[in-house]
C-alpha cells in the first residue's frame, strides 16, 4: 500500500467501497472496485491491482495522482488518454473496462497483464522492434 496521504485515499476508497456493497446507494454506487494494491506508479497517476466483483474479475485501476486531478492541464492529459485509450481496439493494446471518477480524481479501469513495464523488458533490438510494429 502507498504511504502518507495517498494511504490514506486508499483506505477511504476501500471504506466507501465496503459501504457500497452493504448500501447501493452510497456516495460512490459506481466505483465497485476492491482490494487495491499499488503495482506502479508513474507521472501523471498510479496503478493498482484491484478486484471487480461484478464482473468477478482482477483488473489494472490507474488513478491519477492528486497533483495530475489539481492541474487542469495534466487532468486534461489524463482525460485525454482516457478517451483514446476507450478508443482503441487491437490485439496488443490493453482494453479498457470501465473509467470515472473518485474523490476528485479520475481513473481508468483496463485488463491486468502480470509482468513489468514494457520500458523495463530486456529484449534484444529484433525483438523490441517486433514489438513496436505489432502496436
Amino acid at each position: 500500500m502507498p504511504a502518507g496521504r495517498d494511504a490514506e485515499q486508499v483506505r477511504r476508497l476501500i471504506d466507501s467501497l465496503r459501504n457500497d456493497i452493504e448500501d447501493p446507494a452510497s456516495d460512490y454506487p459506481s466505483f465497485r472496485y476492491l482490494g487495491l494494491h499499488e503495482i506502479a506508479r508513474g507521472g501523471m497517476a498510479s496503478v493498482h491491482r484491484a478486484w471487480d466483483p461484478r464482473m468477478n474479475r482482477e483488473v489494472a485501476l490507474k488513478i491519477a495522482l492528486p497533483e495530475t486531478a489539481r492541474d487542469p492541464s495534466l487532468r486534461a492529459r489524463f482525460a485525454e488518454e482516457v478517451y483514446l485509450s476507450g478508443a482503441l481496439a487491437h490485439p496488443n493494446i490493453v482494453p479498457v473496462y470501465d473509467q470515472g471518477e473518485f474523490d476528485g480524481r479520475p481513473f481508468l479501469a483496463m485488463l491486468l497483464v502480470d509482468g513489468g513495464p514494457l520500458g523495463r523488458a530486456r529484449t534484444d533490438l529484433s525483438s523490441t522492434l517486433r514489438i513496436i510494429a505489432d502496436a
